[in-house]
This record gives C-alpha cells, structure tokens and sequence, in this order.
C-alpha cells in the first residue's frame, strides 16, 4: 500500500493466498474487494479454486459498504456484494451496528478538537447526516450509527448475488470499532504529511480515543472481527478434538450458531421485519460462545459424496429447544459466464421422529423451517432450523443430487436439545455411506481449475478499499490541493461529511481512510496443538500385581484384532465411541466390545479419546489419549504419558482402575507434537512409541511417520531408560505428509511389524487408507530401515469402512 490504497495485488490470487498457506496459516482475512454488485468474477474463480485445492484454508472477505437507498424508500437497496467476496466458498462478511454500552470515549487532550467540550464522548452520528445522498429517507436517515447490536449498518453491501446466492454469509459489528493506527502518519498526533504519498492524517470517525486507537467503521472492521472468531474456532476443534477443521466445517459453525437479528430495517423495533436467511445479513449475527459452547456435534466428511450417494445420522432431540442443522461445502470453482455458480449440489433433508415431518434445506418462512417446497440448487449453505422439535430420533440425510466433479466433501454442524444423556461430543458418522473421518484434507481427485485468462486490473493501477464510509468527523481537514505542514495552528474541525461513492477512488491529497488493507497471512495465528500438561507430582506408581480381567477374551486359533477409532460408529451392527476399544475375530467375522471407555471415565471430551494402546500378558492395559486430561486414580496425565487399566471386568460393562505406567516428562516427551499415538511392549520389554509429530530425545530424533524404542530400566512416577530409533519410515516410503502418521504398530512374534497410518498411505506395493492395517517385513530396522509390504487387513471389507483407526493391536494364536 502507499498508507491509504492496495496497490499490488497479483494478478492471479493463489499467489496472494499460497505462501500464508505455505508459512502455515489456516484463516487468511480481506478487507479489500471491488463494487462489481454481485457478480462472479475472475477474482471469485481463484479463490473458490484456492479453496477447493486447499480445503483446511478458510478465507473470509468482506461484503462491501456500497449499501444504498437509491429509491429513498427507507429499505438498503439488494444486489450490491462487491468481488471477491461473491465466491461460494468464502466467508462473505456484512456489518452490524456496534453497541458499546455508551461508552464512546475521546482524547480531551487534544486541543484541536470539541472533545473535552463534549464531556470526553463522542457524538454519534445519524448514517442521514452523514451520507444524505445516499440515506435520504427514514428510518435509515435518522437512525444513529451505532447502539443498537439488532441493526444493520446501513452501508454494509447487501445480497443476493446475481446467480441469487444468499450472502452475505454472516455479520459482525463494523461502526466505531476501536482500530489501531497502523502508521504513524496516520495519526492525529503528528504533525507531518506521510512521506510516502504527501498526505495527511486521518483521525477516524470522531476523535480517536487515544494515541494507540481511532475509531473507524466499514465491512473492513466487521471482517477481521470475524477471521478472528475463525481461528478461534478451528483452536477450540483442534483442543477439544485434535481435530484440524475444514474450511467448511469453520463456516458450518460460525452459521449455525449465528443469532438472528432483530431490527434489520433500523426502525428502531425488535419485530424482525426480514427473518433469515435474507440479503442483510445472511444467516445472523456471529456468536463465539455459542460457537464454542460443546453443545452441538459435527461432522466433518472428506470423503465425500458422489451423485446419487447419500450419508445418514441419526440425533436423539428432546422438544424445549430448537434443532438446528446447517450443511456447507466447498464446491468446485464455476466460471465467470455460467448463469449459475453451484457446480457440485448436495441436498440436505431432515426427517422427525416417524417419517415426519421433512424439511429441506434453505425452505424458510418467518426465519423458521417449513415443510415442503423444493430443494435448493442455488447455494453450497444449506441450513434446517425447527422451531419446536418433537421428542426422539431426528434423521439428517445429505444427497449427492449432482455432482460433476466430485466426490463432494462436507461439512455438518447440529445443535438442539439432546437430552439425557448429554451429547458425546464426538464427529458423527455416516451409518451408511463410508466416511472416514481424517484429520487431514483429501487432495481433490479431480483436475484443479487453472486461472482464467481475465487479468485482475494492472498492479500499478491502485485498487482501492470497498467504499469504506467517511463519516463526518471533527477532526482538522487537510490541505486539498497544495500539501504543506501544518502549522502550530490547529485547522477548525469541518462539518461536511465526506460520503463515500461507488466507483475507485484514486487517491487524492485528501484520502478516504484505508479500512481495507488485507490483515497480513502470516500473521494469522495457527490453532495451537496439543500443549503438554506436566503431570502432577504425586503419580500412583504401577502396581506388581494387576488383577487379570474377568471377561480377557483368549485368541482361539485365529487372529483377533483388538481397535480404536478417531470417531465414534458402528462396525458390524456393534456402536462405540471414539473412547472405546473393539475387538475383531477374524476367523469368525465378529464385532465385539471389549473396552467401554464411558464406564471408566474417559468420556465427555475429545482430550480422553483412546488414541495408543497396548494389552498386557498380565491382562491389563496400556492406554494413552488424544489429549491432556484427568483420569481416576491418576488425576492428571499427559498425552504423552502411558497410563495402565487393570480391568476387573471388560464388555459392556467395563470396570478397573487406572495407575501411572510410563512419565513422558522424565525422559525427554515434553513437547507439543512428541504426544503418544501409538504404543506397543516388546516380549523383552522395550516399548515401541509412535509420535504425533516430530521427536527429540536422548539417543534418537524422527517424525511421526517414524517409531522410537525406549528399554526401561524403571517405570512409574520415576521412569528412566534409553532411547533409539526402531523404525524410520521415510526410508521406506512413508512421508511426512500427515495422512501417512504411524496411528497404530503391533509387532508379530516372527518380527513383523503390523501398522496403520492417519490417513491415505501408499508404500512400495501396497497402498490403503485408514481403515486398514499393512505388514513390514523387516529386512533392517533402525537408520536403515528396509521393508517388504503386503496387505493385512481391509477394513472396508470387514465392517470398519467407515472408521479411522487411530490404535491397534494384533493378537495372534
């Protein structure tokens, strides 16, 4: 920028978005867009592209502020979302009116202003007075421009898009937002024109609180407010799942728990004249809390659908609360031309307990669902709100109805009652068409759509903000035409408002205010991984004689495979948790529960999903979770640490107690990514130890495609012994590449070694998903490791198609 105006975009955008996705980032924010009203535009393709390529990056734009009432009828006129904020796949921005409780405070310092006059509080504006030619009619005219969070900014842009999209998607508050000066020129308390471009300060709307902040208003506020309740979001899955959320499942939440609305039209009512879905605000105010609440479960499909498939869950609701579904996806990339942009059309149907009633997605009347109608082929947000839920099994069903460049991924958030007992707080999976849950994006199957040939305006030509509202201000106007100092005279504060218009502005010695320089990408903060907890200082040390299990099921003559998946689910008519352990006969085909996590505590949060485990000689079990949690008996561990089960009875009524077998903190696991996610005990004693990313211990270091053999020489509250590498994957193979994590490892007393990844792998003559286990035979092991595979097990063709194993173990006769 030159301090006012964006000056540099690239003509294709992916290098706008690549390198902050390169470096990292996850939410990129852009305050930046041009008035095209509506259109789908050759910025839109590259970024529904971008997205489509890289389906974790969510990317929000804001909507615009070329909000108008050009027929003075008092109404904010439709079809004015500037572009790109008019790609599907975005999170497209409005902005509500911000309440600040009264509390408008200004600078009574600053001698050339009326603030201490006005008893150090701004006065608030009306958007009439400030912009007549634009708000000439009541009730906009003489409403004020902020107190009163159920209204919308009059200026933000409003929908649909010209293919009759809904958007905006959201809103959040964008009148006097407290900004940060972002350049000392800019800054009421200089005295000097910006050496850059000769212009002088602007002190916001008002005057500025203090040195540090100004108030300033516009879409460009309301977006970063939301990229933030973004990241926030993605934090909250990533902690209390360990779940690294798609772009659309960002979206599906920050929608599904958006409040509506209540005075849209700003007539000062709370009758709410335009209930959602509407063009002003999309879906409704953003709410963080109910965002992060843990009242509503998810689904987060990478898989996807093809046209003609379906997936199929089931919520106990209880009546006294609403239920609310909202379906997104991030569909494939259209074309500037087609008079419709939803290529992919997915159809969400949700069914009451005994066939009725049906709702389809997006059929609303009075901001509630309604039966009947027709199914929407518009959009890629669909969204079910029933008012008043009977009692009982509710169906959500998602249909590929079309899908050309498939298969479709998605994204699922529900909310409501869910009784008794409370939800599990787990992804729900399909209970028909597989979906496996992976924690990493599935690359597209089809070809990514190139850039078009449609240049973005030259990079020279400046592209400015998205008509962000001067109001008027008291500030000291600067110099139109020959730019000199100021002098120690302050100017008088002028009164004329400078109303903003609807084409590019270049910039003059008398700039608008830059609200929309896009927030940098590498400033977006990552979600957080798994922090480590250090244990507590008094670990119950393991015992020497567990008590063996009363129900230990005993290998017959064949294999039995023992499970834990990274979602709840049913394999083989038999439902679990993602806390719990099944067991597979391969001989006769059959599921069984063999570990009920509920029964011992380690339900409730994604922190206690089982995600290594290991079964003792002696009958107990080794087990560690996904995260830092609490346990009985042990109180807290870590997600490295290794705790011991000794069960007094397994099945479905499991029952034991936990002690403390192996303290990662005194033996070098003290970092975010060294978190045990697979564990297994040699016949002499080693423990093999798979990571969740990389490791660094004394006598060895790898990644999490590696496994680390540590030789004890004592356990419990004090352990110690020696590390060394056991495994190195990238020697054979398996790359660092997130799907191919070593999530489960089962040595064969023959020294084969039976592993599982996160996600797709591909090895020399073998290659699988999650759901299944693969051999290495071993030619070397350690810093030359060398391997023959073959196939073990399909998981897909013995009932676990739908699953994700994140711990196994082989045991055979």
């Amino acid at each position: 920028t030159d301090g006012y105006y964006l000056l540099g975009l690239p003509d294709d955008l992916v290098d706008l978005y690549q390198p902050a996705y390169n470096a990292g980032a996850r939410v990129h924010s852009n305050s930046w867009g041009a008035d095209d009203n509506g259109a789908y535009t050759a910025n839109s393709v590259s970024t529904d592209t971008f997205i489509w390529n890289n389906p974790d990056m969510t990317i929000t734009f804001s909507a615009g502020n070329a909000g108008t009432d050009a027929n003075s009828n008092g109404v904010i006129d439709n079809d004015s979302i500037g572009s790109p904020a008019t790609a599907k796949n975005v999170i497209t921005v409005g902005a509500s009116e911000n309440d600040r409780q009264g509390n408008w405070d200004c600078d009574t310092g600053l001698s050339y202003t009326d603030c201490a006059a006005q008893g150090g509080q701004n006065d608030i504006f009306t958007y009439g007075s400030a912009w007549p030619s634009d708000f000439p009619a009541n009730p906009i005219a003489n409403d004020p421009s902020a107190g009163n969070a159920e209204q919308m900014a009059a200026f933000s842009s409003r929908g649909p898009t010209d293919d009759g999209r809904i958007k905006p998607d959201v809103v959040a508050p964008g009148t006097w937002v407290l900004s940060g000066y972002s350049d000392l020129y800019q800054q009421g308390y200089d005295g000097s024109a910006n050496p850059q471009n000769g212009a002088w300060q602007y002190d916001g709307w008002g005057f500025p609180l203090n040195a540090q902040y100004k108030y300033m208003g516009g879409t460009s506020m309301s977006n970063p407010i939301t990229a933030g309740a973004a990241v926030v979001v993605r934090d909250f899955y990533q902690k209390e799942y360990a779940h690294n959320a798609s772009a659309a499942l960002v979206k599906a939440t920050l929608i599904n728990t958006a409040v509506d609305l209540l005075d849209e039209n700003n007539d000062g009512v709370n009758d709410n004249d335009f209930p959602i879905p509407n063009n002003h605000e999309g879906w409704g105010r953003i709410n963080l809390a109910n965002a992060t609440d843990n009242s509503g479960q998810f689904v987060d499909n990478t898989a996807g659908l093809s046209t003609g498939n379906t997936a199929s869950y089931q919520f106990t609701v209880s009546s006294g609360a609403p239920f609310k579904v909202t379906l997104v996806w991030s569909d494939y990339p259209s074309t500037e031309t087609a008079a419709s942009n939803l290529v992919n059309n997915l159809n969400l149907t949700v069914t009451g307990p005994g066939g009725s009633p049906v709702y389809k997605g997006n059929v609303f009347s009075g901001g509630w669902s309604q039966t009947g109608g027709a199914a929407d082929s518009v959009n890629n947000v669909e969204n079910v709100y029933v008012q008043n839920p009977a009692s009982g099994a509710w169906t959500v069903e998602i249909s590929g109805a079309n899908v050309p460049n498939g298969p479709q991924p998605f994204a699922l958030v529900v909310d409501g009652n869910f009784g008794a007992p409370p939800p599990t707080n787990t992804p729900v999976p399909p209970t028909n068409t597989p979906v496996p849950p992976t924690n990493t994006p599935i690359p597209p199957t089809n070809t990514p759509v190139p850039p078009t040939n449609t240049p973005v305006p030259p990079t020279n030509t400046p592209v400015p903000p998205t008509n962000t509202p001067v109001p008027p201000t008291n500030t000291p106007a600067p110099p139109t035409n020959t730019p000199v100092p100021p002098t120690n005279t302050p100017v008088p504060p002028t009164n004329t408002p400078a109303p903003p218009t609807n084409t590019p502005l270049p910039p003059t010695n008398t700039p608008v205010p830059p609200t929309n320089t896009p927030v940098p990408p590498t400033n977006t903060p990552a979600p957080p991984t798994n922090t480590p907890v250090p244990p507590t200082n008094t670990p119950v040390p393991p015992t020497n004689t567990p008590v063996p299990p009363t129900s230990t099921p005993v290998p017959g003559g064949a294999d039995i495979i023992y499970t834990s998946s990274s979602s709840g689910g049913n394999a083989g008519g038999v439902g679990f948790a993602d806390e719990d352990i099944l067991k597979y006969d391969t001989g006769s085909g059959t599921w069984s529960m063999f570990i009920d996590g509920s029964d011992i505590g380690l339900s409730g949060s994604g922190a206690r999903d089982v995600d290594a485990f290991f079964l003792m000689d002696d009958g107990s079990i080794l087990l560690s979770t996904w995260g830092a949690t609490t346990l009985p008996d042990v109180g807290q561990i870590d997600d490295s640490d290794i705790i011991r089960f000794i069960p007094t009875s397994t099945g479905t009524n499991t029952a034991g107690t936990f002690e403390l077998y192996f303290d990662a903190s005194d033996v070098g696991l003290t970092r975010n990514g060294e978190d045990v996610d697979a564990v297994f005990v040699t016949a002499g004693g080693d423990i093999i130890i798979s990571t969740s990313g990389s490791f660094s211990v004394s006598g060895a270091s790898g990644r999490d495609e590696d496994l680390v053999k540590f030789t004890p020489t004592s356990l419990g509250a004090n352990t110690s012994g020696t590390w060394s590498l056991y495994f190195d994957g990238s020697d054979v193979g398996l790359a660092d590449s997130g799907s191919e994590d070593v999530w489960g490892v089962s040595v064969a007393a023959n020294g084969d070694i039976f592993l599982t990844t996160r996600g797709t792998f591909a090895v020399s003559g073998v290659s699988g998903t999650g759901t299944d286990i693969f051999t290495c035979s071993p030619g070397s092991l350690g810093s030359s490791t060398s391997c023959t595979f073959s196939m073990y097990w399909d998981g897909s063709a013995n009932g676990y198609g739908t699953e994700n194993m994140d711990a196994m173990q082989v045991v055979q006769p």
